[in-house]
């Protein structure tokens, strides 16, 4: 199902991001240029029900406070300087590796707040970037993730207690001063395991509020 970047009426604009209603079932709102949020709102909501939305966050709108919080999306950062040491190693994904690792992110995603599904068309873009990875320690598998730039885009453990090495093997890879990773604030460990490594937080970079 494709997504709408720009779903306009006549009480104002907004995006839509209905790729999740397929396999969650959950619809996304971000509210642009308005001066009837509510009404803008009822219209969006609308469209996103009659396409099979059973979920709807929004964001982007102060009217929104109204409703429920379900999450905010935080930025967290530290310095790439002195990084704890880990023998954890990355592999990048390959062709043959792909549709499992695919599937592994998904299954593990699915749940996280505002977590994407992974398509293949996603997938193959990550491969050709260059930026999937697995995790090895010891000859074994213990997390997979997305990292590129000064960024890192997922972090998943396969492990118990092996998210610490997943995530500095992905630091590894990273370019430039600073390491910036994005990060739900009701995933508590996730938030706690960026905390125990230096990760500070940055900003709010959006908050997103159950509509249904």
């Amino acid at each position: 199902m494709r997504d709408f970047p720009v779903f306009a009426t006549q009480h104002g604009a907004a995006s839509l991001t209905l790729r999740e209603i397929p396999y969650q079932g959950i619809a996304y709102i971000r509210l642009q240029e308005t001066r009837d949020p509510e009404q803008l709102l009822r219209e969006c909501t609308e469209f996103c029900v009659a396409v099979g939305a059973k979920t709807i966050y929004a964001s982007g709108n102060g009217f929104l406070e109204a409703y429920p919080l379900h999450t905010e999306i935080w930025e967290m950062a530290r310095s790439s300087d002195n990084l704890p040491y880990t023998n954890a190693e990355l592999i990048s994904v390959s062709m043959e590796k792909l549709d499992d690792w695919r599937s592994i992110y998904n299954q593990r995603m699915k749940g996280v707040a505002n977590a994407a599904t992974m398509t293949l068309a996603d997938a193959q873009k990550h491969l050709d970037q260059g930026s999937g990875y697995y995790i090895y320690k010891d000859g074994v598998v213990i997390g997979i993730g997305v990292s590129q730039g000064d960024t890192i885009h997922a972090v998943i453990s396969l492990v118990p207690g092996a998210g610490k090495d997943v995530l500095l093997a992905l630091c590894t890879v990273l370019t430039g001063g600073k390491i910036k990773i994005e990060v739900a604030s009701n995933n508590m460990p996730g938030v706690r395991l960026y905390e125990r490594l230096g990760f500070q937080y940055i900003s709010t970079v959006s908050k997103w509020y159950r509509i249904k």
